[in-house]
């Protein structure tokens, strides 16, 4: 809450809040500020994850072709990341 109006939902569309009536008192401006949340969290946990054999490898040859991802763990985390906070 701010000043008793309730906090947007975040979106990373700058048009969702064009209208906002706050933006408009005392000449209020708009500002981004991108975090990443995987700084943030606790200590990963390591758990056991069922799927088939294709979409395994699937992920896998992603991976290979994808540098960003250093392995299975870091995909599956910022894909349900994504998922999750959009």
């Amino acid at each position: 809450m701010d000043e008793g109006f309730p906090l947007p939902t975040p979106s990373k569309d700058p048009q969702r809040y064009i209208g906002d009536p706050r933006l408009k008192e005392d000449g209020g401006i708009l500002g981004f500020v991108e975090i990443d949340p995987a700084k943030y969290e606790s200590k990963a946990v390591k758990f056991n994850l069922t799927m088939s054999q294709n979409l395994l490898t699937a992920i896998d040859k992603f991976i290979a072709t994808h540098p960003g991802y250093k392995n299975r763990s870091q995909f599956l985390a910022e894909l349900a990341r994504e998922r999750i906070i959009s």
